[in-house]
């Protein structure tokens, strides 16, 4: 959770999580759901006074390589490689997404 603190912290920086948590919100949902809510979340991190929460995501998935579709060739191992990681990075995306919409509706 980022505490915006402008006078001794000006910037703040995003990271891709990758194939961890590609993007970024699995900590927080997971932080929600051990204490069972978003509030007590905010009284464990001392942080009671916050009013409103912000995401900001960027969803760079990769779209799937169909073109050999069109070939008789079996593609090479790194082509299926990639789409078997891209559709699973996807797949964990809509599942954190919706894990986290389902904390805070608690």
């Amino acid at each position: 959770m980022i505490v915006m603190d402008t006078k001794n912290k000006p910037y703040f920086h995003l990271i891709d999580g990758g194939v961890a948590d590609n993007i970024g919100l699995r900590a927080i949902e997971e932080s929600i759901h051990s204490v069972s809510n978003i509030w007590t979340t905010l009284q464990i991190a001392k942080s009671e006074n916050i009013h409103k929460i912000v995401f900001i995501m960027v969803n760079a998935e990769a779209k799937l390589d169909s073109s050999w579709d069109k070939h008789e060739l079996i593609p090479i191992f790194a082509v299926m490689l990639k789409n078997y990681s891209t559709i699973s990075i996807a797949r964990y995306n809509r599942e954190t997404m919706a894990l986290l919409q389902e904390s805070f509706t608690r």
